[in-house]
C-alpha cells in the first residue's frame, strides 16, 4: 500500500490526545467515603472507554486523508482484429421487397439487417462501428468491442420516414466513414498502455486493416460529397471499400461492388 500524501501521517500522533484523562471539577458533598469501594457500573466502564474510541476515529481519519493507495495486478488481452466501419442505407426505397434465403419476401431493410446481425456475431475480434444514411448521414455507434449492443442498435433501424430528409447521400456516408476510421489513432490506446490502478481487464488492439462496408439499393442522389471523392479519400487513407446492392440484380450488384472496392 502507498500513500499519496504521505506527509499527512506525521499528524497521527494528534490521535492521542483524545486518551488523556480530563481533569475533574471538584464538587462539594456530604460523606461520599462510604460509597469507595464499591465496584463502578457497567455504563461507567463503558463512558471510561469512549476516549479510545475518539483516538481511533482521528487516527482513521487522517489515515484516509493521507489517499491510501492498493497496486492491483492488471490482466492484458490481445486482439488483432479489423476495423469496420457498416453504413446501412435506411431511405424509403429500402422498404421495396427482396428474396429472402429461403424465398420469402422481405424488405430490403430487413434483408440487411439480418445479413448485418450475422456479420457482426462473427467479428468478435473486430472494431466495428455503424453509420445510417438517407439524405444525411448519422453516426450511431462509433467503434466498439461491444457487440452486443450493436446488435440491438441495427434490430431497432427503421426507414427514415420524414420526406424533407429522404434520399441517398452514401457519398456523405462514406466520407464520414473514412473520416472515423482515419481518425482513431488519436484515441486509440498503445497496445499494452493501462490506466495505473485499474481494476477491469482492456484489450490492446493490433489493428491490421481498415474496412468500410456500404449496403444500399440505389445510386448517390444527394448530400455534398461524390462517391468518387469518398473512394479517393479512402484509397489515401489505406482504407478498403466494400459495397454491396440490396437489390434483385446480380449483375447491377456486381459491377457496383467491382468499383467501388479499393486497396
Amino acid at each position: 500500500m502507498i500513500f499519496a500524501y504521505p506527509w499527512i501521517l506525521l499528524m497521527l500522533p494528534l490521535a492521542l490526545v483524545a486518551l488523556r484523562e480530563q481533569p475533574l471539577t471538584a464538587i462539594t458533598g456530604s460523606g461520599l467515603a462510604v460509597w469507595r469501594n464499591i465496584p463502578p457500573s457497567g455504563r461507567l466502564r463503558w463512558l471510561r472507554r469512549l476516549r479510545y474510541l475518539s483516538a481511533l476515529a482521528i487516527g482513521l481519519l487522517i489515515t484516509a486523508c493521507a489517499g491510501p493507495q492498493m497496486e492491483r495486478q492488471v490482466g492484458e488481452e490481445t486482439r488483432e482484429g479489423v476495423a469496420i466501419q457498416l453504413l446501412v442505407d435506411i431511405s424509403s426505397s429500402m422498404e421495396q421487397s427482396l428474396a429472402g434465403d429461403t424465398g420469402e419476401r422481405v424488405s430490403r431493410l430487413e434483408a440487411t439487417k439480418q445479413v448485418v446481425n450475422q456479420f457482426v456475431r462473427h467479428r468478435g475480434d473486430d472494431l466495428i462501428g455503424l453509420i445510417t444514411f438517407a439524405r444525411y448521414a448519422d453516426t450511431l455507434s462509433p467503434l466498439t468491442y461491444g457487440h452486443d449492443a450493436l446488435v440491438e442498435i441495427i434490430r431497432e433501424l427503421d426507414i427514415q420516414e420524414r420526406p424533407s430528409e429522404d434520399g441517398t447521400g452514401y457519398g456523405d456516408a462514406l466520407a464520414l466513414a473514412c473520416a472515423r476510421l482515419d481518425q482513431m489513432g488519436q484515441w486509440q490506446p498503445a497496445a499494452g498502455k493501462h490506466a495505473t490502478g485499474a481494476s477491469t481487464t482492456a484489450p490492446s488492439t493490433t489493428v491490421r486493416s481498415k474496412v468500410v462496408v456500404l449496403l444500399t439499393d440505389g445510386e448517390n442522389n444527394s448530400g455534398r460529397h461524390l462517391p468518387e471523392e469518398a473512394a479517393g479519400l479512402a484509397k489515401k487513407w489505406g482504407i478498403r471499400i466494400y459495397a454491396i446492392s440490396m437489390t434483385d440484380d446480380p449483375v447491377r450488384s456486381s459491377w457496383r461492388v467491382r468499383t467501388m472496392t479499393m486497396s
